[in-house]
């Protein structure tokens, strides 16, 4: 049984799905913090930035977190220290995992014939090493388990408001016998198409600019 989306039914999608973004952070977390595999290790903290992150930024359908009245100027925890662990984790994200800025990486050039130190062969033209700026591996680990208790933190908030949200929002389907699922009014989903605009809208930047595809 499908039922129309009202006001307190986006309210509660929003934290809800906030709630589950950051239990995905805390099972990343788990796994990182017990992982010794250096490689890994950046996957696994690529993870759970991103993942924390998403409650806080573009969340098309859904909103951000933070145009809920409860969360509109989070952080907001008393203690600056918490509030502190937030940024550390959306730094993370900003700067080094989820984009790639200037401020993450390093490019070195390479002479012909001269040995590469990041590379075991020697070239006979220009090369490159680019390096990238990381917080994954065992030394920055202890910063990264002092900002994790923000996430436990927000998610047993999260779950006390959709506690106090969820029986405002089933008042209106009194005498229901079998599982609601809220309507999201959202169709259905087509990767396909999805592709398919992505690839119009490139032909037509294209287009304009006069670009001819080899």
């Amino acid at each position: 049984m499908e039922t129309p989306l009202g006001t307190g039914d986006k309210k509660l999608i929003r934290l809800a799905t906030a709630w589950a973004d950051l239990f995905s952070a805390k099972k990343a977390f788990l796994l990182y913090d017990q992982c010794l595999d250096e490689e890994m290790n950046y996957h696994l903290l690529l993870s759970l930035v991103t993942c924390y992150g998403r409650p806080f930024l573009r969340r098309d359908g859904i909103g951000l977190v933070t145009d809920t009245d409860e969360y509109r100027f989070f952080p907001d925890f008393p203690s600056d220290v918490m509030n502190d662990r937030h940024y550390y984790f959306m730094a993370l994200r900003n700067m080094f995992y989820a984009h790639t800025t200037l401020d993450g990486v390093r490019l070195k050039l390479i002479p012909p014939n001269v040995r590469n130190p990041d590379k075991p062969i020697r070239r006979n033209v220009w090369d490159f090493n680019l390096g990238v700026r990381t917080f994954h591996s065992q030394n920055y680990k202890i910063h990264v388990r002092s900002s994790y208790p923000v996430i436990p933190e927000l998610m047993t908030r999260l779950e006390k408001d959709i506690g106090e949200i969820v029986p405002s929002v089933a008042r209106q389907y009194t005498g229901a016998t079998t599982p609601l699922e809220i309507d999201t009014g959202a169709e259905g989903f087509d990767l396909k198409q999805v592709m398919a605009e992505l690839k119009k809208k490139n032909e037509e930047r294209q287009q304009k600019s006069g670009h001819v595809r080899k």
